[in-house]
């Protein structure tokens, strides 16, 4: 099973110069606790920014250009069509942290989304522009510079 997790700011962007151009600890804990013991999966650019692999979570990496290259405690896949044929249908939850292109990829597969929405813009360059008429909104937490939507898919119910 697969579920999309980000952070956006109030204009959607994701990040600046293929880094996170805020630092909310707050909603790093609740990315950190929502993620922990289970795989993420992620593209070489995200694995790059965040520049180790992230304790206590299997992680995958999507990337034509890293095959062959080996990382300590890290599976690299070249082709996301092993990765649906692995997870799709598994109980296991696969969370995909990101970059854009893997959300674009992953995002129509996903039973879930949780989205934290920043209340400020951060002057990003790389912005989600993905369409939800397929999720329903489950529920919003609120927090004092960020809410977190939680999303499900109209195929699952």
């Amino acid at each position: 099973m697969f579920i999309s997790i980000w952070c956006e700011d109030s204009k959607r962007g994701i990040g600046k110069n293929n880094k996170l151009p805020w630092n909310i600890s707050e909603e790093i804990s609740h990315f950190r606790k929502t993620t922990l013991n289970h795989t993420i999966l992620m593209g070489k650019n995200t694995f790059l920014s965040i520049g180790k692999p992230l304790p206590k979570r299997e992680n995958i990496i999507l990337s034509k250009s890293l095959n062959g290259f080996k990382y300590k405690d890290v599976k690299i896949f070249d082709d996301y069509q092993e990765i649906i044929d692995k997870y799709k249908n598994s109980s296991d939850i696969v969370y995909v942290i990101g970059g854009k292109q893997i959300y674009d990829l992953f995002i129509p597969l996903s039973s879930k989304l949780i989205v934290s929405k920043l209340k400020q813009s951060y002057s990003c360059d790389i912005f989600m522009d993905n369409n939800f008429d397929n999720f329903s909104i489950l529920k919003i937490e609120n927090y004092s510079d960020f809410d977190i939507y939680y999303y499900e898919s109209n195929n699952n119910q």
